[in-house]
């Protein structure tokens, strides 16, 4: 016996009258929002995710998917301003603290890259690219003295970075 199958629509379907039965459900929401993510719906994306992390602000994956669709439609600075409000309602997820910062260092808004790394450091210290990308901030701030310490400290954890340190220290004595 072959099992039926389940189309695409059929899948929305079920997701929309998942969201119907209960409009406050940030889960259903964020559900029905990977869905269409994955499907490579953007809007229908974008819509689900929205409400879900309005339901749950602290929700960390459905904050880093909306954040992705907007990276996806060229609205990156809404995607930092979502990572950044999952982070200031509570989430102890340092990916998000990673990808505000990734976010942040793209936008070039350094200061606030620093505050993003701060936190990401605090959860998961001595992970390799923090320090790179904290000395490229500070780079861009003209805080080299503090700057040569981030790229030695990320030098230490990080053989695969030895050509990218050289250079950050070089601009830092320069």
């Amino acid at each position: 016996v072959v099992p039926p199958v389940v189309t695409p629509e059929k899948v929305a379907e079920l997701f929309r009258a998942s969201m119907d039965l209960d409009p406050d459900s940030a889960f259903s929401h964020a559900q029905a929002g990977t869905f269409h993510l994955q499907q490579g719906h953007l809007g229908e994306a974008e819509r689900c995710l929205s409400r879900a992390c309005r339901l749950d602000r602290a929700a960390s994956l459905p904050a880093l998917q909306l954040a992705e669709v907007y990276s996806q439609t060229d609205r990156r600075r809404d995607g930092l301003a979502v990572l950044d409000m999952c982070l200031r309602e509570g989430t102890q997820d340092p990916n998000v603290a990673w990808e505000a910062a990734l976010y942040a260092y793209g936008l070039e808004q350094y200061e606030p890259m620093l505050t993003y790394l701060d936190r990401f450091d605090q959860w998961k210290p001595d992970t390799p690219w923090s320090g790179h990308y904290r000395a490229a901030g500070l780079l861009e701030l003209e805080r080299f003295s503090e700057a040569l310490t981030a790229v030695e400290s990320d030098e230490k954890l990080n053989a695969e970075a030895s050509y990218a340190a050289l250079v950050q220290k070089v601009s830092c004595y320069a």
